[in-house]
């Protein structure tokens, strides 16, 4: 629009139309932080698979002897209860993904799924998965090590065949 003299004027907008766009705006911001915190939240369990792949990991840091085999103490279990109380939705799907990647990158370096690999072969992968040149993948593998062995160790079995005999624990 311009006036007779050729200077542009801007349209007028009503406040009826002003306070609709707002509500419009508001509702879009409302749902996308819906959106958000629905994709951020961890799923409520661990699926078979990632489980298999935990299981796999574990037994292979921890074979056993003189402690049990690390696929025998719950460590799933405790990732699991670690994941829906212990830690934020977005690191816990990053840790997730992190077993997943385990799984399928072993394709790539091993011809075959992580959980589908002889024992040496894993250990191998987990070695050369820990000495790789991109930081990112070797710190994933440190993270899942250090969340397994956790688990691993905190079964009474583990601390027994250890000489653990005290735990420091605060009374109830």
């Amino acid at each position: 629009m311009s006036s007779e003299s050729g200077v542009p004027v801007a349209p007028t907008v009503s406040r009826r139309r002003l306070l609709a766009i707002g509500a419009a705006c508001g509702a879009l911001v409302l749902a996308g932080g819906v959106a958000t915190q629905c994709a951020s939240t961890v799923p409520a369990g661990l699926t078979g698979a990632e489980r298999a792949v935990i299981d796999a990991v574990a037994v292979t840091i921890f074979p056993g002897g003189p402690g049990p085999p690390g696929d025998r103490v719950g460590v799933a279990d405790f990732i699991e209860d670690y994941l829906r109380q212990g830690i934020d939705p977005v690191p816990g799907r990053l840790l997730r993904s992190a077993f997943r990647a385990i799984e399928y990158g072993a394709v790539i370096g091993a011809g075959a799924r992580f959980t589908r690999l002889s024992a040496p072969r894993r250990e191998a992968l987990l070695e050369a998965f820990e000495r790789h040149p991109w930081a990112t993948l070797r710190s994933a593998v440190a993270a899942m090590k250090f969340l397994v062995s956790l688990a691993y160790f905190e079964h009474p079995a583990v601390r027994e065949a250890c000489g653990i005999g005290r735990v420091c624990e605060i009374p109830a």
